[in-house]
């Protein structure tokens, strides 16, 4: 049995724990909300989140997600924070945000081409009526200027080596005679209709097409089934009868090109802009054979994957529905097809199919990417939902943004971002409510993808960098929390990659002091950051309010439970009034609480 004397240090040590004063700091919590990373470093940053599920890490292909949120797609000014170009990696944190380099205008189909051996990126970017190619700095290395062409927001996919670009392109005329008649349209003013087509141009001479095409004389107004049985309406506000979204190029030359309101994938002819053949639609050329349902409708994407004398292997995405008001579903779920076409038969395949991981169809928009490992990589728009597949079509990584924002497109591919512009840099010198001070230093560079560690120097203000290192860290993502025991008044930040080598470093910033007027609760990341600096363990706790509540409410109900049960036992205050010898746990207990 205890002594009464155990039991009265027992409960002293409990008083003791929650009597201690909570350690604050004058620094406000800045941490990532659920829908938008916030940054000290950069607080002009406000890029989504993601929810990431991984079911199958190894199956998972390295590499990088490139997305372009929007918010409006007819956007008549700049847009929320988030709006443009976006790089994460693959667990869904921030590696570069584009948004305010354009100015937080639209862009579409953001990807990564292969230039003279050397990887580019590139973006349609309608607000500039230009098609961009950037390379690894995050620079503008080529200009295509698209004001000349008319061309829309659907696609600039550069081929041939970066010399030519395609892009989609619009026209508007009025149809009527025999024409208007055959869809029951006879009104003498013609049927307003929007003719699209593409554009071949040479990205050095960009005003002179190298190749145009559109689709009047070549696709009749009898072909369209988006709105078919509301021609007069539409023929009044010129009816949009092909909607083409995207645009390839054969390895013989012709183009491959997915109009969604025909439901048809077209071959054009490159030699005179004949249609060498449609799949899909009320004038397919194929008959479907083989397993599953075939039957695709209101496809985005569709892209060249082979060719011989034979046989043509495409891809596409199958919305299988689309947004008219008549609309039904084609399949149960949006998919992505590869497709085997027999040129001398006549027939059309499935190869492989890519469901949607939750078993839903996409209205509109899409697009599916091949790989080079096989895995299949599909965006499925709304929320900007990604997945990837592994080649047997099993979902083996999932994501969703958190923010209520789409992407017309997304694509994953390998990266190395160099960026020229220095990291950034925010130093704070915070002291805790016990006397203590310390530099507490958050650091990013936004783009840069070979950072592995963080290195703080002591610097002054005559621009002198010491070799005195004051902390390493790990890099733990798009921003860094350096943590330095003591007052640094001035610092700069290097950045060292996976093999210690020097990438860069930051402009010498001056620390602020803040303001010992207004102090804020030590956030649980900053807790951590200044434990590890000391080589301490860190501890466990809720971030769950709620949960932290009730654990609060529960410590202060056993205190109140034991102290009532040893002064049933003996009385207290004469047991903590009397004069006794001073024991090594008494000596201990005050030894901790003035290291405290």
């Amino acid at each position: 049995m205890h002594s009464p004397r155990h039991h009265h240090r027992l409960l002293l040590s409990i008083l003791l724990a929650l009597a201690l004063p909570t350690t604050t700091l004058n620094v406000p919590p800045r941490q990532k909300d659920r829908a938008f990373f916030k940054f000290h470093s950069r607080p002009d940053i406000d890029a989504p989140t993601w929810t990431v599920q991984i079911h199958e890490e190894a199956a998972v292909d390295p590499g990088y997600w490139f997305v372009a949120p929007y918010s409006d797609l007819d956007q008549p000014r700049p847009g929320a924070g988030y709006v443009g170009p976006h790089i994460y990696d693959a667990r869904g944190d921030l590696v570069w945000s584009g948004a305010g380099m354009f100015q937080h205008w639209n862009t579409f189909d953001f990807d990564v081409t292969t230039i003279k051996g050397k990887q580019m990126m590139t973006v349609l970017y309608p607000h500039g009526r230009a098609g961009l190619i950037l390379d690894e700095k995050y620079e503008v290395c080529k200009e295509v200027g698209l004001e000349g062409v008319h061309a829309d927001m659907h696609a600039f996919r550069v081929i041939d080596g970066g010399s030519r670009a395609l892009v989609i392109t619009a026209d508007h005329v009025r149809v009527g005679g025999e024409e208007a008649a055959m869809v029951g349209f006879y009104d003498r003013a013609g049927c307003a209709v929007g003719h699209v087509g593409f554009a071949e141009l040479d990205v050095n001479l960009p005003g002179r097409p190298v190749f145009e095409w559109s689709s009047r004389h070549h696709v009749g107004l009898d072909e369209v089934t988006f709105n078919d049985d509301r021609v007069k309406e539409e023929c009044a506000h010129h009816w949009d009868i092909l909607h083409a979204n995207s645009i390839d190029k054969f390895a013989d030359n012709d183009y491959l090109i997915s109009a969604r309101h025909t439901d048809t994938v077209y071959k054009v002819s490159h030699k005179d802009g004949s249609i060498v053949w449609r799949l899909g639609g009320v004038e397919s050329d194929f008959d479907f054979i083989g397993r599953g349902n075939p039957i695709f409708s209101r496809q985005h994407h569709a892209q060249v994957i082979g060719q011989d004398r034979t046989h043509t292997i495409i891809s596409l995405f199958d919305n299988a529905i689309g947004t008219g008001p008549n609309e039904f579903k084609t399949n149960s779920m949006a998919r992505g097809l590869i497709l085997l076409l027999n040129t001398v038969d006549w027939t059309a395949s499935i190869l492989s199919e890519y469901r949607h991981p939750r078993g839903s169809t996409v209205s509109s928009r899409g697009s599916f990417q091949i790989l080079e490992s096989g895995n299949a990589f599909l965006s499925w728009t709304y929320s900007s939902r990604i997945s990837e597949h592994a080649p047997n079509g099993t979902v083996v990584m999932e994501a969703v943004m958190n923010a209520e924002t789409h992407t017309y497109r997304a694509f994953k591919h390998p990266w190395i971002g160099r960026p020229t512009q220095p990291p950034d840099v925010v130093s704070e010198a915070v002291s805790t409510n016990i006397g203590d001070t310390h530099t507490i230093v958050h650091v990013s560079w936004n783009g840069a993808t070979e950072v592995a560690t963080w290195v703080l120097r002591q610097a002054h203000e005559n621009g002198v960098v010491e070799n005195t290192t004051l902390a390493i860290v790990d890099r733990t993502g798009f921003e860094t929390e350096i943590a330095y025991e003591g007052l640094a008044r001035y610092v700069v930040a290097e950045a060292l990659d996976s093999k210690w080598n020097s990438l860069g470093r930051s402009k010498i910033v001056r620390t602020t002091l803040l303001d010992e007027q207004g102090t804020f609760p030590i956030t649980h990341s900053l807790v951590d950051t200044l434990r590890r600096s000391k080589g301490l363990a860190v501890p466990l706790y809720s971030k769950n309010p709620v949960h932290a509540f009730f654990c609060g409410f529960g410590a202060c109900a056993a205190a109140i439970l034991c102290l009532l049960w040893c002064a049933r036992r003996r009385p207290l205050l004469p047991a903590l009034a009397a004069p006794r010898r001073v024991s090594k746990y008494d000596l201990f207990m005050r030894e901790h609480l003035r290291s405290l």
